[in-house]
């Protein structure tokens, strides 16, 4: 049982597309969906402002590996970049019971450990104060 990360899958498309240009080199919302909704369920495409480039976020699993080929429109070819990959996060394993317990116990040892350390110290201190001193 893993708890799912915040950290979604990314990649990042750019493409040429000169200023003023109103098709935007070709590309749209709908077939940068259409391209790369083979790889995984898209969870959001956003076109930048500035023209050329989008981001491409998808929902759970998703084959980046494959992603990285699509070439869109042959007459003016993606460069895709992976931004964050969904497997390479670090998720924690949910704590079992038994685990949990395991846990429990070693700290409650270390602590146990630690005041029988101190109280060890402190009997050792008094024993040394009760002790006459010697006059010379």
């Amino acid at each position: 049982n893993k708890i799912n990360s915040s950290i979604p899958t990314r990649i990042k498309l750019k493409w040429k597309s000169k200023k003023g240009d109103h098709t935007n080199g070709g590309y749209n919302s709908s077939n940068i969906t259409n391209f790369f909704s083979k790889f995984g369920e898209i969870s959001i495409a956003v076109l930048s402002s500035k023209h050329g480039s989008a981001i491409v976020e998808y929902e759970g699993a998703s084959d980046v590996d494959a992603a990285l080929y699509e070439i869109g429109i042959p007459s003016n070819p993606l460069i895709v970049t992976v931004l964050s990959r969904g497997e390479d996060r670090k998720s924690a394993v949910e704590p079992t019971h038994s685990t949990f317990v395991d846990y429990e116990d070693q700290v409650l040892s270390n602590l146990t450990k630690i005041q029988e350390d101190i109280d060890t110290n402190k009997s050792t201190e008094n024993s040394n104060t009760d002790m006459p001193t010697k006059k010379t």
